[in-house]
């Protein structure tokens, strides 16, 4: 373990740009905060969840509206789904054909990193 800290050591002032460049000051003007994701959660019961908050399949494209809120426009916004390994195919299925029926066409699914 010694050994690995003196080799580093020895190793990390090498790395170092020794070329001596005048930078000119960057004018970009600064990026915007990504709007916060939205996430739909569906539970291996049917239960459907916006966020937090507990919807069902007839009311969830004007749920969703009400979280996006009035500034955010449906057709752009990247709507998140995770579901349980559990879930039946044909709740899926229902939701995503919400979405879509409702203008929510940008659609990613979540899963587990393993």
């Amino acid at each position: 373990m010694l050994v690995l800290l003196i080799i580093f050591m020895v190793a990390a002032p090498m790395a170092a740009v020794t070329v001596k460049v005048a930078l000119p000051p960057a004018v970009a003007p600064p990026g915007t905060n990504p709007p916060k994701p939205v996430y739909i959660s569906i539970q291996p019961n049917g239960g459907i969840f916006i966020q937090d908050f507990r919807t069902d399949l007839s009311t969830l494209g004007d749920d969703l509206r009400t979280q996006l809120g009035g500034t955010r426009n449906p057709t752009k916004e990247r709507i998140f789904i995770r579901a349980d390994k559990d879930v039946f195919y044909g709740d899926f299925m229902g939701v995503m054909n919400m979405l879509q029926d409702n203008g929510f066409y940008s659609v990613a699914l979540v899963g587990e990193d393993q």
